[in-house]
């Protein structure tokens, strides 16, 4: 991924069931680590040292000893489909609403960044069905959540030029 943020390793949208935004950091075995993690990538000097696929990165017990803590914050990713691109033959199997939601609540409320891949379509749109699966998601997690939002403002390409 990079210096700032590390990929759980999944592409599912889940992670560990507790993750952590830091993680001990020790001189002795930064360029050990990094050239694992990163070859040929970055300057060894800038990676956090730290083996990403530990289910324990930063608990009390962890960081307790920690010459100082690295802000290191997970990403999981998932996309909204069987595969990262469109595919036709594909329209039926987007991920449901539920889903979707548990993807979520199963991420980010466990402290990890989200990218939701969302494919354009051959036409360089959003398909219709991913559309409507986002849609009943959010809607779902306003009611659920007894949000006050307001209502998206109509747009138009016109408008946004």
């Amino acid at each position: 991924m990079g210096p700032d943020v590390r990929w759980v390793g999944t592409e599912s949208g889940y992670g560990r069931e507790t993750e952590w935004s830091v993680v001990p950091f020790s001189s002795d075995s930064l360029k050990k680590n990094s050239a694992i993690m990163h070859p040929d990538s970055l300057k060894a000097d800038f990676l956090p040292p730290v083996d990403v696929m530990q289910q324990d990165l930063g608990s009390r017990e962890k960081i307790m000893g920690a010459d100082r803590l690295i802000w290191y914050p997970s990403e999981v990713d998932v996309s909204i489909r069987p595969g990262w691109f469109y595919h036709e033959n594909e329209d039926s199997l987007v991920k449901s609403p539920d889903k979707l939601a548990d993807i979520y609540f199963s991420s980010v409320g466990r402290n990890s960044v989200l990218l939701l891949n969302v494919p354009p379509d051959k036409r360089g749109l959003i398909h219709e069905n991913d559309v409507k699966s986002l849609r009943e998601c959010g809607q779902s997690w306003i009611q659920s959540s007894g949000s006050t939002l307001q209502p998206a403002l109509p747009f138009s390409r016109s408008a946004a030029i």
